[in-house]
């Protein structure tokens, strides 16, 4: 929901309680707490390689998933009480699976910036990492087979 939406709604939630000859009201302030990962990343690089040799390795399944979980609080007065809730944000993306090329590796146009869950099938065993994409810089990741040792870099491109 936008920004102004919230403060619209907020502004709409202004409201005078009359209960029992008491007069109250509900004050909400603010936008929401924490929204969704809405910047797109830059680039992600997937380079599979094997161990004793740093050769290249064609063929392999690499697959990435983006989660974003964040719990935030918002806060509003009732009748001078300040009260809290709580709200969950989660996305979840899981971008196509894709094979490594000849030179072993693979280009994926990330969904947002964050943390991705990067997973690589290759001769029946699977191969488990994390890589961290940024907005401005390219990141490399280099998985080493059959240790599954990963190497992250940035590139500025």
């Amino acid at each position: 929901m936008s920004k102004r939406r919230w403060e619209t709604i907020a502004a709409a939630l202004v409201v005078l309680l009359v209960g029992g000859g008491s007069f109250y009201y509900l004050q909400v302030s603010g936008v929401p707490p924490c929204p969704s990962s809405s910047v797109q990343g830059f680039a992600l690089y997937v380079k599979v390689i094997t161990d004793n040799t740093n050769a290249t390795i064609s063929g392999a399944q690499v697959t990435a998933t983006f989660h974003d979980f964040r719990e935030c609080v918002q806060t509003s007065v009732v009748g001078g009480t300040t009260m809290s809730s709580s709200l969950t944000y989660s996305t979840t993306v899981q971008l196509p699976a894709q094979s490594t090329q000849e030179n072993g590796s693979v280009t994926i146009v990330p969904a947002y910036v964050g943390n991705y869950s990067i997973t690589i099938q290759y001769e029946g065993q699977t191969f488990n990492t994390v890589a961290n994409v940024h907005p401005i810089w390219a990141t490399l990741l280099t998985v080493s087979l059959p240790s599954g040792k990963a190497n992250q870099t940035y590139i500025n491109e």
